[in-house]
């Protein structure tokens, strides 16, 4: 609105400015670029993931195959099975989701700081703030959170080796009609694991109120801003 007011009010002429045809065929080549150039990075990122995923299992497939019988002696087969099931489903299906949705937040939070700072360069003062509050933030979560992460992993290697041992001993329980105990003892083991995951989901989602609740602060602060500024 204010460039048609100042072509046709003040300057009384066009030719300075790009036509609106022009315009609009400008915007929708970099709208087009941005889409094509999206979907190529996204492509090349899974595919590249997906060769390190490859390739890391089979690396440990390949050491654990070759390992000596130490290893076996000290390391259940639950916890094997679990660094080959749930470590390895992680690996393979939230980590590259979560990568490539930080680079491309990281990269709008850096867009969105630049032109707010080249608005109003007082706010820096705000995001450096927000910024020391978000590391503050992160270095008690992640402390919190390995230390719940580890327990879980633990918690969680019981299941499957009493899962493997009851299948292994299944002629042995059904002949001294212990199925109610090995029941037991696994919904024990089951009710454990879920306890421990479940507080690991209440750290991830209050971690992730807190934030939102800081944008949220930050977004206020910077919209009340525009009214105290001068023309």
């Amino acid at each position: 609105v204010n460039i048609e007011q100042d072509r046709f009010g003040q300057t009384g002429s066009s030719e300075a400015y790009l036509s609106t045809e022009t315009s609009v065929h400008i915007y929708s080549g970099i709208a087009a670029a941005m889409v094509i150039i999206t979907l190529y990075s996204s492509y090349y990122f899974f595919k590249y993931c997906m060769r390190a995923s490859t390739a890391l299992h089979n690396n440990m497939f390949s050491n654990t195959v070759q390992a000596a019988m130490r290893f076996f002696n000290t390391n259940s087969t639950g916890r094997i099975l679990n660094r080959f099931s749930k470590d390895m489903g992680s690996i393979d299906e939230v980590l590259p989701m979560v990568a490539i949705d930080c680079l491309r937040i990281g990269l709008n939070v850096v867009g969105v700081t630049v032109v707010v700072s080249l608005v109003n360069p007082w706010l820096l003062i705000v995001t450096a703030v927000i910024l020391i509050i978000f590391y503050l933030l992160r270095v008690v979560y992640m402390k919190t959170s390995r230390s719940i992460k580890r327990l879980e992993g633990i918690t969680r290697s019981p299941v499957f080796s009493h899962l493997n041992a009851s299948l292994q001993g299944l002629t042995t329980i059904r002949a001294f009609g212990a199925q109610k105990i090995l029941k037991k003892e696994f919904d024990d083991h089951q009710d454990f694991h879920s306890s421990v995951w479940y507080l690991f989901l209440s750290c991830s989602r209050a971690f992730g109120f807190w934030l939102d609740f800081i944008c949220v602060i930050y977004i206020g602060i910077v919209t009340f801003s525009f009214f105290f500024m001068k023309n």
